[in-house]
């Protein structure tokens, strides 16, 4: 069976540019969508009168579906074109984001929000996809350090901009309009990617989708991520069964990948990607640690909030030190990571569980006024240690890795992400919850709720020392076809 080539035609410094901007818009789109919502959530409640259970699809559902799209939605890039799907996911998120916030009823708006999050899982892997296929090398590290950047203010800025929309405007105009936001930025994504993107290399004579592989693996991400959601909900016990029976359907999808692969197949998840140890290492680092990141910042939202009464808003501001850290720290990792990418995570996550160590304990012990400015010193260099990590992490995982697989590795990725980041969330809030008990001691709780993401980090940070003993990898490059300097009439030839 063909296969597609790792031959490319070499592209424009001008282009590169722009199609990084678009990475990157899409990137933010995608998160302050996600963190304006959960400010928003209040409002919609009260005019939509949602129910429990809808509130809980509004806000989680997206990230349900989300997550049940990633990796065949990276493979099917891999195959059928990530420019193609990277177009259609724009279309489908701007689309479902209008809906979402002309929805005249709850049933509207959770259908649309699911279809919201699947247009938000293509996209992922197609943009992850597509730089390991434009870049390669220190400039595919900077990218990824912008991407990380780009990941840790977004996700300060958008409660932020939440709050000012629903403050300007009033509850019922402002959550219609913070759903909608994201609406104009993706069509103007679409208008410049459709000028700049590089074609779709060609396809293969013929493709199969694995439709046995795709459904053992939906229906197993979809049962281990519905106990999990139900974690965080006092209002239902989690189905632990379904567990199980999801570990049982991913059994049987490793089973079957192996099989497959084995008979000339095209599996959806290439087993070429787990003979690759620095992807299967990094993936392990990203799975432990974004679990504790996660967990760190909900356990301060609701410190913030509970123990020192703070509003909204003023919670999101007091965590904005910690995303301009981290900001920060991913631009410098990413123009460090393609050489020294292995100790940047070893020293970013031991700075992490020095900072978040000095969090716990400041939050224990001073309980006083200005307590949150004290904390602002280690939540900034805990914030600096995670933005070291996370971009020279994602540098390695696909140092190695053949851009014909990028979407596929990009989904594996952020699926397991998804999948450790809920359960280290439900830990983290069910031990701090426990330890304020009934007497609402929120400032000793923060100790306990802390302690799993230090265990984590210190965790993930021990997976990046054992690996510091084997030889450096090497990069894997596409073939460029000529030199940026004198092939931009080619290239401009072909869009």
């Amino acid at each position: 069976m063909p296969k597609p080539t790792d031959t490319l035609p070499a592209i424009p410094e001008r282009t590169q540019r722009v199609a990084v901007t678009i990475f990157l818009v899409t990137v933010c789109m995608s998160l302050l969508d996600v963190s304006m919502v959960k400010i928003a959530l209040p409002a919609i409640q009260e005019t939509l009168h949602l129910s429990p259970t809808a509130a809980t699809l509004v806000l989680a559902g997206p990230s349900l579906a989300s997550g049940l799209a990633l990796i065949p939605a990276g493979r099917l890039g891999d195959v059928f074109g990530r420019r193609r799907l990277f177009l259609l996911g724009l279309w489908l998120f701007a689309i479902t984001a209008v809906a979402c916030a002309a929805a005249p009823n709850a049933t509207v708006l959770v259908i649309g929000r699911l279809i919201h999050g699947l247009a938000g899982g293509l996209l992922a892997p197609q943009t992850m996809g597509m730089i390991q296929r434009m870049f390669h090398g220190r400039r595919r590290s900077k990218v990824f350090g912008y991407f990380g950047a780009t990941v840790s203010l977004s996700a300060a800025t958008g409660p932020v901009l939440g709050g000012v929309l629903l403050q300007a405007y009033g509850p019922d105009l402002g959550w219609r309009l913070a759903l909608a936001a994201t609406a104009p930025v993706a069509l103007a994504a679409i208008a410049a990617g459709h000028r700049v993107l590089p074609p779709d290399p060609p396809r293969a004579a013929s493709h199969r989708l694995d439709l046995a592989g795709t459904t053992l693996l939906c229906v197993g991400v979809l049962l281990i991520l519905q106990p999990i959601m139900q974690m965080s909900s006092a209002r239902e016990r989690p189905r632990w069964w379904m567990l199980g029976l999801g570990l049982l359907c991913l059994g049987l999808f490793a089973w079957w990948e192996r099989r497959l692969d084995a008979r000339g197949g095209e599996p959806v998840i290439p087993m070429s990607l787990l003979r690759v140890r620095s992807f299967c290492v990094g993936a392990l680092i990203a799975t432990v640690f974004f679990a504790g990141f996660t967990s760190t910042v909900v356990v301060m939202l609701l410190y913030l909030q509970q123990g020192l009464n703070y509003t909204a808003l003023q919670t999101a501001f007091a965590m904005l030190v910690f995303s301009l850290g981290a900001t920060g720290a991913s631009v410098v990792s990413g123009s460090l990571a393609d050489r020294h990418g292995r100790w940047l995570v070893v020293i970013g996550g031991a700075i992490a569980v020095v900072a978040v160590t000095a969090v716990a304990v400041t939050g224990y012990w001073w309980s006083g006024a200005h307590a949150a400015v004290v904390l602002e010193a280690p939540l900034l260099v805990a914030g600096i240690g995670c933005g070291l990590l996370i971009t020279a992490n994602q540098t390695r995982s696909l140092q190695e890795v053949r851009h014909t697989d990028g979407g596929a590795a990009a989904g594996v990725l952020e699926t397991s992400q998804r999948i450790t980041t809920g359960l280290g969330t439900a830990a983290t809030t069910s031990l701090y919850f426990f330890a304020a008990g009934s007497t609402h001691d929120f400032h000793g709780a923060i100790g306990y709720g802390l302690a799993v993401p230090i265990l984590l980090f210190a965790a993930a940070t021990l997976i990046g020392l054992t690996d510091l003993r084997r030889p450096r990898p090497t990069t894997a490059r596409p073939t460029l076809a000529g030199d940026p300097r004198t092939s931009t009439r080619q290239y401009e030839s072909q869009q």
